[in-house]
């Protein structure tokens, strides 16, 4: 899909940009796609540990 193919560009260009490993969580979770949900989530987890949506998408990426 288009919109994988483009958060992933987005990415690579800032790969610890909040906003971006955002978007691609919730992409690759909606793709189903556990992986990269699972590396985007590490990696936010350590750029913002704060971010009260982890605990969510923990649950989200369990489901799959």
């Amino acid at each position: 899909p288009e919109a994988f193919a483009s958060i992933q560009e987005a990415v690579r260009l800032e790969p610890n940009h909040p906003k971006v490993l955002d978007e691609l969580i919730e992409i690759s979770l909606g793709h189903g796609k556990k992986d990269f949900a699972s590396d985007a989530i590490n990696k936010i987890k350590s750029t913002n540990p704060d971010n009260s949506k982890i605990s969510e998408w923990e649950s989200r990426l369990a489901e799959l």
